[in-house]
């Protein structure tokens, strides 16, 4: 028989003790180790073994019960002075102040859900003692762990990660594996300017040996990551933004992240929102951007944003403002990492679209496009490198990529006149010439990878450049496809002279 059974566990006095039990540091190792269930112990006999074992004064306790904070107060005025003391104008010594009630964080949470349920415990059926502590488990969770504490990064070096690591740090020719001649001519920024960081992340993009990277485009990238500023880019379809943005990455072995934009866009795509967790209730889920916000090193390309809804630009505004955060509904502040390159790549410059060919883009406001630090413009290729692209990709004669070219080139040239709402784009090129390779006679290749796709007002203008530039040609690039000299002399249809003469160069493979 325990010590304490003459101490009755009245229905007032009992949640007090079981509450003072579970707030007890070796309560919880005590409940395993006796297979106490959550919301017990129920029985007397247990709840004075329970006190016994783990020194409660549960006397003690009850007399502080009986007599009130009053009762208590006036007995120890009566207790029997300190020996040495004056028994009469000997002062009391003063009742030591009970300590505060501790706070939920940090505490058992099976110990906490029994605390809140000891007072109705008696009076529960079967079924609501298991079915209580279920429902009450996520508002006690997110109560043990107390708020969560952001620590920002100040300065120093970047956090790193397990997966990634700077490994050294180079200046722009080197990183980017440009050639000797390149080097010679490239801006200064690629040659003398600032390192860019080499990484080691195992999920950075794979290195394309055959993109053809124009120098300015270059170095402003270089520019803007290596300051910390966001990058505006923009251009007809087809000239190489998305993948320039992949590729920036990928030859600095960083991760790239593509946040790509329609319509149907919302706020919780970008940054996360709460949903049910796996072990009842709810938690947080980052959205894209906010994921790649944690990430050092990491390349954010942010594609079309001119298709962004009012509510989802103003999440994506604040996030690329000089602060850098992003707020969460979840009272958390995501700081961005170390390194994190935002690009955004769209087929306007932000201000509109007056052509009518891009449906749905809508101007920025220019709070939204003073968050990026420089609008850096695609172009076509020039009909020489576009043609050394797409022999490199499909291996189909490089004489035969420059007629497919040129013929590209002139239906630019229309829609720069207005005759053609839309110029062929490369990725037309690549699947012309890929079919090619494949077996397909060019000119069924041509109808049906460029014609067949081409928007109906289009098609007629299409025809009639291809009948006078390019129908002749088709046996030539046949006989080519297939490893024959051409019946005859391709004459190349006449293509406007390059933009940037001499400044366009091929990013070679590094060795």
């Amino acid at each position: 028989m325990s010590k304490f059974s003459n101490i009755p566990l009245t229905r007032e006095f009992r949640p007090v003790v079981l509450s003072a039990l579970r707030s007890l540091p070796t309560w919880g190792a005590y409940r395993e180790r006796n297979g106490i269930p959550a919301n017990g112990p129920h029985k007397n006999e247990d709840i004075y073994a329970a006190c016994e074992t783990l020194g409660f004064d549960l006397l003690g306790a009850y007399q502080r019960h009986i007599l009130g904070p009053k009762g208590a107060a006036a007995e120890a005025e009566g207790a029997e002075a300190p020996e040495g003391a004056e028994a009469e104008g000997a002062e009391a010594p003063a009742p030591a102040e009970a300590p505060a009630p501790a706070g939920y964080e940090g505490r058992d949470v099976a110990s906490v859900i029994a605390e809140i349920l000891s007072p109705v415990d008696v009076h529960m059926t079967g079924y609501l003692s298991k079915r209580l502590p279920d429902l009450l488990r996520p508002a006690v969770e997110a109560a043990v762990r107390g708020p969560r504490t952001v620590t920002r990064h100040i300065g120093g070096p970047a956090p790193i990660v397990p997966h990634a690591n700077v490994v050294s740090w180079q200046k722009p020719a080197q990183a980017f594996a440009l050639s000797a001649a390149a080097v010679r001519v490239v801006p200064s920024v690629l040659r003398d300017g600032p390192t860019v960081p080499m990484c080691d992340y195992a999920n950075a993009p794979a290195v394309d040996p055959d993109y053809v990277w124009n120098p300015k485009t270059l170095a402003a990238l270089v520019a803007c990551d290596t300051q910390g500023e966001n990058v505006w880019t923009f251009g007809p379809a087809g000239t190489g933004k998305t993948e320039g943005a992949m590729q920036y990455a990928a030859r600095l072995k960083r991760p790239f992240v593509r946040i790509a934009i329609d319509r149907a866009t919302e706020p919780a795509d970008i940054v996360g929102q709460l949903v049910l967790s796996k072990a009842g209730g709810m938690e947080w889920q980052d959205g894209k951007l906010t994921a790649a916000f944690r990430l050092p090193y990491s390349v954010i390309l942010i594609d079309e944003p001119t298709l962004l809804r009012p509510g989802a630009l103003a999440i994506l505004q604040t996030a690329l403002d000089k602060a850098r955060r992003i707020y969460l509904p979840t009272g958390e502040i995501v700081e961005r990492a170390q390194g994190v390159f935002v690009i955004a790549a769209d087929n306007t410059s932000g201000v509109g679209d007056d052509t009518g060919r891009y449906v749905d883009t809508s101007p920025m406001n220019a709070a939204f496009l003073d968050r990026f630090g420089l609008r850096i413009e695609y172009e076509h290729m020039s009909p020489s490198v576009e043609a050394t692209m797409v022999h490199r990709r499909t291996r189909l004669a490089l004489p035969a990529c420059r007629i497919m070219s040129d013929f590209a080139a002139l239906t630019r040239k229309d829609c720069t006149a207005g005759k053609l709402t839309m110029g062929l784009t490369p990725r037309r090129l690549l699947a012309w010439a890929s079919v090619v390779m494949a077996g397909l006679p060019s000119k069924d290749a041509f109808s049906q990878a460029v014609i067949k796709g081409a928007a109906p007002e289009d098609t007629e203008a299409l025809l009639m450049l291809a009948t006078t530039s390019l129908d002749s040609q088709h046996a030539a690039i046949d006989a080519m496809a297939r490893g024959e000299a051409p019946p005859i002399a391709p004459a190349p249809a006449e293509a406007p002279a390059p933009s940037m003469a001499g400044a366009v160069f091929s990013v070679e493979a590094s060795d």
